[in-house]
């Protein structure tokens, strides 16, 4: 069937990245990612403002707030047009960090459960879906396929939406039949054992922690990730999520509106990271959303209790975008494929607060600073960050895709640049640097499919221009040397 309502819980994780080399007529076209400009720059020291005084504040590096440019003669069809506003640091300063990954150890998940569950748990509880579960999810399933049959036939009236795709006799028995395998191989009920504390878990094994209260929560360690929960086997559903369900039609009766005040919310999660000892490592808010939580199944989503789901990273001084990025798989990228750097995920907190307090904590992909290889790299000027956007454009706008119009110039609209933080693998070396890098966010008016109106295609492309739930594709650019940035290996 086209589409079953089972959501989980969606980690967002940041994709590696490396500098690219592209084929060029000119050598200074665009940079080669081999020249090794960007470790030349880190390891530079920048002169004081004041030559007298070498204490001086260091001197900072200014951008336009816009980038406003007509498109001029077409170069291989292709013109770019600014249309851009343009964010940097407010300061000026554009620090690096060295970093590099970390496991997380047995001991470590030892800590955290202490510190927010207390060092005295009474029970272990095995973590097994049951077959009480899977019974429900069978009968669930069979109701959804008997109420969906019944709306196609009623002619799809409006109110409940279904996919509008019949559902077939074949994938009915494919979907009982996998809910009765696990019904089969679940436990009828989860195995409890005694304990006087955490000494008997085990990396990678999921177990329910009783405390002396009664409490319980289920709680995970392994070489990446660390995670207790108090909402076994919920999932989070947040605002964003929610709003796209309503565009989508999908049923969101579930929905609760969030009655926890933010301000409560923020001081929960300030005393949550300063008994983790997190509250100084750097971390700082990247979304704060309102969030249900929620029991997804294969046909339905049961509520729990609402909340506040906050995600955290750490900034490294610069500011977070309020969108999802990804180099964008639109342009044809090329490079040395060795160079490729070995998967960095995005190092990343996420915390849900409900009414009752904390409800869970997860620490995903741990990473420790290094250094500060550089309080202030040199970065290129914006004229040249221009000409390398549009030498990449140039080179990289497949203009003879299949499906585009075979006709005419091609204008690229760049209507929003920013300057951030992204993980750049050190080339010879062990870790990684934080490094400076405009997002250039650019779309164009002649993408899409022969005979699809033009108003249709602009209206999309408007609209997708703010949309916060799916990744934005953007070109990436270096900002201390130009190169392009993307994971095309």
């Amino acid at each position: 069937m086209k589409r079953l309502l089972s959501l989980i819980l969606i980690m967002l994780l940041c994709l590696p990245l490396l500098t690219a080399c592209q084929p060029t007529p000119e050598d200074d076209f665009v940079v080669n990612k081999g020249d090794d400009k960007v470790d030349d720059k880190v390891n530079a020291t920048q002169p004081p403002a004041s030559p007298e005084d070498t204490e001086a504040p260091l001197v900072p590096q200014f951008f336009p707030d816009r980038w406003d440019e007509e498109p001029g003669e077409a170069v291989s069809r292709v013109t770019v047009k600014g249309e851009a506003e343009v964010l940097t640091r407010a300061d000026g300063l554009y620090p690096v960090y060295r970093t590099a990954s970390r496991d997380f150890t047995l001991e470590d998940g030892i800590d955290v459960f202490t510190k927010l569950l207390g060092p005295d748990p009474v029970a272990f509880e095995g973590n097994e879906l049951t077959k009480a579960y899977w019974e429900q999810e069978l009968q669930d399933f069979l109701a959804w396929v008997e109420a969906k049959k019944q709306w196609l036939a009623d002619g799809c009236p409006e109110g409940y939406h279904f996919d509008e795709t019949p559902i077939t006799d074949e994938e009915i028995r494919e979907t009982t039949g996998i809910l009765m395998k696990n019904f089969n191989e679940a436990p009828e009920e989860n195995e409890s054992w005694p304990v006087t504390d955490y000494s008997t878990l085990e990396m990678g094994k999921s177990v329910v922690a009783v405390t002396a209260s009664g409490e319980k929560a289920a709680i995970f360690v392994k070489r990446d990730y660390v995670s207790m929960s108090k909402d076994i086997g919920c999932n989070l559903i947040d605002d964003v999520h929610y709003e796209t369900m309503v565009e989508d039609q999908e049923d969101v009766s579930f929905w609760h509106d969030v009655t926890l005040g933010r301000e409560t919310a923020d001081a929960v999660l300030e005393d949550t990271l300063k008994l983790l000892g997190l509250d100084d490592q750097g971390f700082s808010i990247y979304t704060a959303r309102k969030a249900n939580s929620v029991i997804s199944g294969n046909t339905s989503i049961s509520y729990r209790e609402n909340g506040w789901k906050f995600v955290l990273r750490r900034s490294y001084g610069y500011p977070f975008s309020e969108y999802l990025l990804a180099p964008s798989q639109w342009l044809k990228y090329t490079g040395d494929e060795m160079a490729a750097a070995p998967p960095i995920n995005c190092e990343e907190l996420t915390v849900f607060i409900s009414e009752t307090g904390l409800r869970s904590f997860s620490y995903a992909f741990p990473r420790e600073i290094m250094e500060l290889a550089n309080p202030n790299v040199e970065l290129l000027s914006f004229d040249e960050v221009k000409q390398r956007v549009k030498n990449a454009f140039v080179m990289c706008f497949p203009y003879d895709a299949k499906g585009l119009k075979a006709d005419g110039d091609f204008v690229i609209n760049v209507y929003r640049m920013e300057l951030l933080s992204r993980t750049l693998f050190i080339k010879d070396k062990h870790g990684y640097y934080e490094t400076p890098c405009w997002m250039v966010y650019f779309d164009c008016d002649m993408y899409g499919y022969a005979g699809t109106p033009a108003e249709v295609l602009l209206e999309q492309m408007y609209y997708d221009r703010t949309r916060k739930d799916l990744y934005q594709q953007v070109l990436m650019i270096n900002a201390v040397d130009g190169s392009i940035i993307h994971d095309n290996y």
